[in-house]
């Protein structure tokens, strides 16, 4: 063999090691072509680029070991069928190329798949699994229960359950109270489906806190309630919780004033909302009734039924006599209960056409007509008309 090469080999005593001879050619692989991934039955291509380094013709048998290969045994199995008999040249080099279906029970994975010739050129492939191997995932959330119940009470409880999961299923969900189960409901969802759920239970005669809680098989949410005696319900009580006004009004002209009424206590009633317009604080004060507060100064006035913890809002106007002296004016708006109050400027056409004479109108000092209101103290928050 005088193209043949000679290669010397060191083996220690009981042991073995392998060793290419080349007799004259040697056919190398390389540029191995794969894909990365593949799903369990997918059809896959495989090629490479087999070449005679040798100076003369010959011929090899080129094979493709498929994933799951053991690339550690001396003598690799082969398929009869994923191989292919080669004839080159001296130099020359062809492609070689197999298809391969991956197994539809294979396990999801890396493998170790490749070429061989006289040498093997190998790379890792992931199979990967079915898409319907995903599992539902029933999520429980925004549990709504009341806070505060009283004895013998029917409540019911709402929940949200979510499928964040990556395949449609179908769950028991269970609603238990006070550790007892009350309900099994079973739900199909499909993915990213949700639904409300709700659930009724009768509320114990003992007073306490008691829980409520919903499961999935993959997630709970709980809420409470405290259960106990309703005490006598708070009388009505209209606050004036806000009002509001322009800033000024030109005299002859009609001002609104826009005021907000809760009733901040639990009881149902019905109230007159009033407005007065530079009226003295002691004559409110000392009013005992509508018609007291009528002689008072009533400018509006509105009639109002409100609901425990309901609120309206009201408008409320008073008519600017056109002999009003410009200056600064009170208004104040009240309910049987509560006063609050405001100021508004009263401008007249001279005003706006001309400036302001610093010594006021006709020589009065400057704020005459402010202090002629007798609510120039303020009126505080609170004070009721009725006592």
């Amino acid at each position: 063999y005088d193209d043949s090469n000679i290669e010397f080999v060191e083996v220690e005593t009981g042991e073995t090691t392998t060793a290419n001879l080349t007799l004259g050619t040697y056919f190398e692989v390389d540029d191995l072509a794969a894909p990365d991934t593949a799903e369990k039955g997918e059809e896959i291509t495989v090629n490479a680029t087999v070449t005679n380094t040798g100076e003369q013709e010959d011929t090899r048998m080129v094979f493709y070991f498929p994933p799951g290969t053991d690339f550690g045994t001396d003598v690799i199995d082969y398929q009869p069928d994923l191989s292919e008999t080669v004839t080159l040249e001296g130099s020359e080099s062809t492609t070689v190329e197999f298809t391969y279906e991956i197994g539809a029970d294979d396990e999801p994975g890396e493998y170790e798949h490749g070429i061989s010739a006289d040498e093997v050129e190998s790379t890792v492939i992931t199979i990967e699994g079915d898409e319907d191997d995903g599992e539902p995932v029933f999520d429980v959330a925004d549990l709504d229960a009341p806070a505060d119940a009283e004895p013998n009470e029917t409540v019911s409880v709402t929940t949200t359950l979510e499928n964040t999961g990556d395949d449609a299923g179908t769950q028991t969900v269970t609603y238990a109270f006070d550790d007892e189960t009350v309900a099994n409901e079973t739900v199909s969802l499909d993915e990213t489906e949700s639904t409300v759920l709700e659930f009724t239970t009768e509320l114990p005669a003992d007073d306490g806190t008691y829980e409520h809680a919903v499961s999935s098989e993959n997630d709970s949410a709980t809420a409470q309630t405290t259960v106990e005696e309703a005490g006598e319900p708070e009388p009505a009580y209209f606050e004036v919780t806000e009002h509001e006004a322009p800033e000024s009004v030109d005299a002859g002209e009609e001002l609104t004033v826009n005021a907000t009424i809760t009733n901040t206590g639990d009881e149902t009633d019905q109230q007159d909302v009033f407005l007065f317009w530079d009226s003295a604080m002691s004559d409110l004060e000392d009013a005992e009734s509508v018609a007291d507060l009528r002689e008072a100064g009533i400018d509006s006035m509105e009639s109002i039924e409100l609901e425990g913890g309901e609120s309206e809002t009201v408008a409320l106007t008073h008519e600017v006599d056109a002999e009003t002296e410009p200056g600064t004016y009170q208004y104040t708006v009240s309910t049987l209960q509560e006063m609050a109050d405001g100021e508004v400027t009263v401008e007249s056409a001279a005003e706006a056409a001309f400036p302001a004479d610093p010594g006021g109108f006709d020589g009065a000092p400057p704020g005459a007509a402010l202090g002629a209101n007798p609510f120039e103290s303020g009126i505080a928050n609170g004070i009721g008309l009725l006592g």
